[in-house]
């Protein structure tokens, strides 16, 4: 009887012992699976981004700012872990494996670290080449912008010149 109850629980007991299965009366015993996953999510995220306020609770913006330093502290170190395992571990690997790889390195393309120069050239080639959304500078330089009406082409003759200046 007791190698086909559940999960094949079973169990070798003394004659005199009593054994009584009772189920609860309570009608919150999800609470049980779902206080485990809770625990294990937390735990989590302490183990992992030692910090829980930018993740789970933000209980003022004071607390949440600092540990929002912590959380972005934590991903650049653990982004220069990973260029450090790239660079010294993996390529020269791949490259006593016969892959093309050598004298590359990985280097994280950072746009915040962009000198001003370098933000007007790719804005400029963003603009020159595509029909950039105005919400992207928005949000990306902080100036409110407007998409800007069409203008009507001139005309232009065969070497790209307007026929009048």
């Amino acid at each position: 009887m007791m190698e086909n109850m559940g999960h094949k629980a079973w169990g070798v007991f003394g004659e005199d012992t009593e054994i009584s299965l009772v189920e609860t009366a309570k009608s919150d015993s999800y609470n049980v699976y779902d206080k485990r996953i809770e625990r294990a999510n937390s735990e989590l995220s302490k183990l992992i981004l030692q910090q829980t306020m930018t993740i789970d609770d933000g209980s003022s913006r004071s607390q949440s700012e600092t540990h929002l330093d912590v959380f972005e502290n934590l991903i650049t170190s653990l982004c220069e872990q990973v260029r450090d395992t790239v660079n010294t571990q993996l390529i020269p690997r791949m490259v006593r494996l016969g892959f093309p790889v050598q004298g590359y390195h990985l280097e994280w393309d950072d746009p915040e670290n962009y000198t001003a120069d370098q933000k007007i050239r790719i804005l400029e080639l963003l603009l020159a080449n595509y029909k950039v959304p105005a919400s992207y500078i928005n949000d990306t330089y902080g100036i409110p912008v407007e998409e800007k009406e069409e203008q009507p082409s001139l005309m232009h003759n065969q070497a790209g010149r307007p026929f009048f200046d």
